[in-house]
């Protein structure tokens, strides 16, 4: 973890192309297959399935979520969409070219041998994974993690000052959601409802 990392958060990792520092990303799929696609050489980059604790080792599948809202117009148009995100050619691009996985069985055969490492790794971590509903705030959500992330990671903030941080951030997203959904939303958050957010 050379310091220059803070620095990577997000995907921005240019010090591995330079040889500055390596790391240990939980990211993995989506930073490989960026870096690969900006023409960097990716041939030392691993894969494992992510790390397990003494209990289990779930994995939080993330990605973005499309959804069709109550009251839509256009039923049909719309299954019609979902059915081409869905297709063998969409759902094999998605492996192949975001280097993320596929809902799409069938999009797994024959792929070819470059990426085959990370997909074995990824097989593996779906042997354990498990998804979070989607949430509408989970934008605001991020803007107040990167801020914490900022905070504590890059600005160095002391360790006495971490809690009050961290407790603050919590505040804001409680007000946040109680203000622009309702009360029972942020309370739900506050028990846990929607944890985790990462896994």
């Amino acid at each position: 973890m050379n310091p220059n990392y803070v620095h990577g958060y997000w995907g921005s990792y240019k010090g591995l192309a330079s040889g500055e520092y390596y790391i240990l990303d939980y990211q993995w799929p989506y930073i490989y297959s960026t870096m690969k696609s900006e023409g960097l050489n990716v041939t030392n980059i691993g894969f494992y399935p992510g790390p397990a604790g003494p209990v289990n080792s779930d994995h939080l599948v993330g990605g973005d979520v499309l959804a069709i809202p109550k009251g839509a117009t256009h039923i049909h148009a719309l299954l019609t969409f979902v059915r081409y995100l869905l297709s063998y050619q969409v759902q094999r691009d998605i492996i192949t070219i975001l280097g993320e996985p596929a809902v799409n069985s069938k999009a797994y055969q024959n792929l070819p041998s470059n990426i085959s490492a990370l997909f074995k790794a990824e097989e593996q971590a779906f042997s354990s994974a498990f998804f979070r509903e989607p949430v509408p705030w989970i934008s605001e959500w991020n803007t107040i993690a990167d801020h914490v992330f900022v905070q504590i990671v890059e600005d160095h903030a002391p360790m006495s000052e971490i809690p009050s941080i961290l407790s603050s951030a919590n505040q804001e997203m409680y007000n946040y959601l109680a203000t622009n959904y309702n009360a029972t939303v942020a309370h739900e958050y506050e028990q846990g409802m929607f944890k985790p957010l990462y896994g």
